[in-house]
């Protein structure tokens, strides 16, 4: 019996510590592996991540100087031509003035099963292609050879590295699911890193331990980090050193798509960042890395790439400029001029920085630039006029969120205008959007907190959803005549307007139409058309749809009194959501509906009235359909007072849209008196 009981625990230990550790071995495919298909939760995925594992340590290279050293291996099983995308990598390598990363020991091969037996094709990596994405980026691609659904894919290849500043990131989740994700991290004991995690996926295993160890390496005269590669070798140094180890796991990780409201699924994903804090070697002072937001904004103050071109005396502006302006105006008036015509006459490229790459007076003559590049070039043109302006930097909604504690500037991508004016009046400006009003911002600006540049700090400012609400009316009026005809006068609120003025700009009437004809009760055909302040940017449109209904000829009559639906479909698919619901703003939408009993017809059914409020206040709809002796009367209305929804409202929330669009389905049946 004893026996019996060491067996069993020896094999519960053996399984145990096989999860440990993946079975997974680069070269060593069998036939069997191509057995594996997609988790139940990802039935329908187009391909399999097997295992992705990685590794970053310090070690010393061959000119005895520490170096970061970075090492990935990836299996995927590609299931269909779907997933093919997933044979094609980029390896991004970083490059400072005097040093740049480099590729090693790359190695990728190409399996298929043909008649029992793996065939293996292997990777030429001359097949590379370099692509310089910017100043500090380099990317280098390869795509496999020879597959085919069914295929397996795997490349392993190292990093060295002497930038310190950020350990490699590791991302444990994304298109496709993941069985294994693993990456290990050792790093010194003098280095301090700030680690952030993010994501909802739980650890299979997360452990840390450390050993001692003696490094004999090449001091440099000044920290890498700081210098970014660009020191020269000094003492030569010998350390005893705890060496921290950690090691994160996630086993059977989910796919994660993007569904409806989401600002970008780079907010949710599973994954684990890194930033140098502090350097503190044996017998030395520490050395601090990451900045704090007051030096952080001296440097951004005097940097010749942001600050330091916006207040300087740029005399080029009113020889260029193709107009005086009057200073003698009140500010409002000189901020207004200037903000439309940057707007209505510089293009804008799309960049994900928010440093300027050329000069303000070349983007100036150039007409085009980033995003950033031209709110920068409208800060200066307000500044050289007076008008007291700063510049703030934020990260945009699909571009991810910001860390509100650490300064972090690689999160950043976008720049817009603040204008003070002397009433205490403050005014924000985004003129790299066309047909922008004037003091408004597009959506995709309103992502949380950003920070404000003054001249000494980055003061944070919070740019919310919350703070916009967006207000829409329908009415209909129905008049009774040989056939029924409707007038549906709809006003909308600022961004419903500016993306119908966005669709529908020069555009001709029956486009108008046809456009308008997809949004309304396809029972009803238009017979003319009215759009208020199409082109009048300040202004919310007003829509007039003058319409007729033709079918009442039948003895039974089905009529939905929804002439225009609040929602067309539910946007919540999916039956389990693994990050939150992030609306672009509340809401408030109303419809109401007047119309008399068609003359020879009674009401044989009517829907029922309902009133659901949705978390107490956070949501509401109102159904409220009555029939006043043979006057029909309907009013609905579905308010959102919340943009942000946890993933534990997600069952409930879609249930509410699913409540909603099975009324706005419901009709009213009429019914021909018999003579």
């Amino acid at each position: 019996m004893k026996k019996i009981l060491v067996i069993l625990l020896l094999l519960l230990f053996i399984q145990g510590n096989a999860q440990q550790k993946s079975s997974v071995k680069f070269g060593k495919i069998t036939k069997e592996d191509f057995n594996v298909i997609p988790p139940a939760s990802d039935s329908d995925a187009n391909a399999i991540i097997i295992a992705d594992i990685g590794e970053s340590n310090f070690r010393t290279n061959p000119q005895s100087v520490l170096s970061l050293k970075y090492n990935r291996f990836s299996r995927i099983k590609l299931v269909n031509s779907n997933g093919f995308d997933a044979a094609t990598i980029t390896i991004p390598l970083y490059k400072g003035d005097h040093s740049t990363e480099k590729l090693e020991d790359f190695k990728a091969f190409t399996y298929n099963l043909v008649n029992g037996k793996v065939e293996e094709t292997k990777v030429n990596s001359s097949t590379m292609i370099v692509e310089n994405y910017n100043k500090n980026w380099v990317f280098k691609k390869i795509t496999f050879p020879n597959i085919s659904p069914g295929s397996i894919i795997e490349y392993n290849y190292t990093i060295n590295s002497d930038f310190f500043t950020n350990i490699q990131p590791w991302t444990f989740q994304g298109n496709y699911p993941c069985l294994w994700s693993e990456y290990n991290v050792e790093i010194p004991e003098f280095y301090n890193y700030i680690v952030v995690s993010q994501g909802y996926q739980p650890f299979h295993i997360k452990e840390e331990s450390s050993y001692g160890t003696i490094l004999n390496f090449v001091q440099r005269l000044e920290d890498l980090a700081r210098t970014y590669g660009e020191s020269q070798p000094s003492n030569r140094i010998s350390i005893q050193a705890d060496i921290q180890k950690y090691k994160w796991v996630m086993k059977n990780v989910p796919s994660l798509k993007e569904e409806a409201f989401t600002t970008t699924v780079n907010n949710h994903i599973a994954k684990i960042e890194f930033q140098l804090n502090t350097i503190k070697y044996p017998n030395s002072n520490i050395q601090y890395v990451m900045n704090n937001w007051n030096k952080v904004a001296f440097e951004l103050n005097n940097d010749d790439e942001f600050g330091a071109s916006l207040y300087k005396n740029n005399y080029w502006i009113e020889d260029l400029l193709p107009f005086a302006i009057d200073t003698t105006m009140p500010k409002i008036l000189i901020a207004k001029k200037l903000y439309e015509f940057v707007r209505n006459n510089f293009t804008k490229k799309y960049d994900n920085s928010f440093y300027l790459h050329a000069s303000l007076k070349d983007i100036f003559k150039n007409k085009t630039g980033s995003s950033s590049e031209i709110n920068l070039l409208l800060t200066a043109l307000l500044n050289h006029y007076k008008v007291n302006t700063q510049p703030i930097i934020l990260s945009t909604r699909t571009h991810g969120k910001v860390h509100e504690f650490y300064p972090l500037l690689s999160r950043y991508n976008h720049v817009i205008t603040q204008v003070n004016l002397e009433n205490d009046q403050t005014i924000y400006l985004d003129a790299s959007v066309p047909n922008l009003m004037f003091g408004r911002l597009p959506l995709d600006c309103f992502n949380g907190q950003a920070r404000l540049l003054t001249k000494d700090d980055l003061v944070p400012l919070n740019f919310s959803p919350e703070t916009l609400s967006e207000n829409s009316y329908t009415n209909v009026f129905i008049n009774e005549g040989d056939k029924l005809e409707a007038t549906i006068s709809r006003k909308l609120g600022f961004y419903q307007s500016k993306v119908i003025r966005e669709q529908l700009n020069h555009t001709d009437t029956k486009k108008q139409m046809n456009y308008f004809a997809t949004k309304i009760n396809p029972d009803f055909s238009i017979d003319s058309l009215l759009i208020d302040s199409l082109n009048t940017i300040n202004e919310s449109i007003n829509i007039d749809l003058y319409t007729s209904f033709n079918k009442f000829t039948s003895d039974i009559v089905y009529f939905n009194p929804f002439l225009v639906s609040f929602v067309e479909k539910n946007p919540f698919k999916s039956t389990n959501r693994l990050y939150p619901v992030e609306m672009p703003y509340l809401s408030n939408d109303v419809f109401t509906l007047s119309m008399e009993v068609p003359k020879g017809y009674a009401i044989e059914e009517l829907p029922k009235s309902i009133r659901y409020n949705y978390n107490e206040n956070e949501g509401k709809f109102e159904y409220i359909l009555v029939n006043n002796n043979g006057f029909i009367q309907f009013k609905s209305v579905l308010s959102l007072n919340k943009a942000n929804f946890t993933r534990d409202d997600y069952n409930s929330l879609r249930d509410f849209f699913s409540l909603i669009i099975a009324k706005q389905n419901e009709k009213i049946v009429f019914k021909k008196i018999k003579s």
